[in-house]
């Protein structure tokens, strides 16, 4: 746990600290130490959701700094360790670890398990009922308890409290992976790709509806953009 701790916190230096304006990022020797430390527990067994963190950062970084293809492989990497945690499935998968006992951990769990949602054919789909991350706010007080929204949710309202990063989880599964997914699968029965479509045109209008209404009542509205442009 400690080691995983102190892996985090160096991948946290790692995605602030200002890049080499004469070295390329993937030479820099904070980021090979992150990456070698990451073989090192790995290789003693020593996973854990800070080592979870750690992996999504370094995926951040290489992103960020164009390390291709290491950020794909990364990103694989980051996601077979949350399905091998069973953050995937809470109610059928095997749990590596107990359930989480506290509001914040089990928070941590859901931006974990939605921040490595998503590569093609090695993510499954979330299942029905999946919630959302709870809204920065309530995090940012502490972890004060907040509503969790259905990934599929039914009906949004201004009050609703959806957050900056949910709201963009929820609109790239929503509008991007799932068309992506589907697209080329010509199994699929018509009658399901109908309801299916009914079932996201649905979220989709509700989700922007959502949307424009935060961006006309809230005046720092910057980060409803990212979600809208998807």
């Amino acid at each position: 746990m400690v080691s995983g701790l102190v892996l985090l916190l160096l991948c946290m230096k790692l995605v602030t600290e200002p890049p080499s304006e004469q070295h390329h990022a993937a030479s820099s020797s904070l980021y090979r130490t992150a990456k070698g430390l990451c073989s090192r527990l790995e290789n003693s067994c020593a996973i854990s959701l800070h080592f979870l963190q750690a992996l999504v950062l370094i995926v951040v970084y290489e992103l960020g700094h164009g390390i291709f293809p290491g950020a794909q492989l990364t990103i694989s990497h980051a996601v077979s360790v949350g399905i091998i945690m069973g953050l995937h499935d809470r109610k059928h998968a095997p749990q590596l670890f107990k359930d989480a006992d506290t509001y914040n951990l089990r928070e941590q769990e859901r931006y974990m398990s939605w921040g490595t949602h998503g590569q093609p054919l090695v993510t499954p789909e979330p299942l029905q009922g999946t919630l959302l991350p709870s809204s920065e706010e309530c995090w940012d007080l502490g972890g004060r308890l907040g509503s969790n929204v259905p990934l599929f949710a039914s009906s949004f309202t201004l009050d609703t409290e959806i957050g900056e990063y949910a709201s963009t989880c929820q609109a790239a599964h929503v509008l991007v992976l799932r068309h992506c997914d589907d697209q080329n699968n010509t199994v699929i029965d018509t009658h399901y790709r109908i309801s299916e479509a009914q079932r996201l045109h649905q979220t989709i209008v509700l989700l922007n509806l959502h949307l424009a209404g935060q961006v006309s009542a809230t005046a720092n509205n910057s980060f409803v953009f990212t979600t809208i442009s998807l």
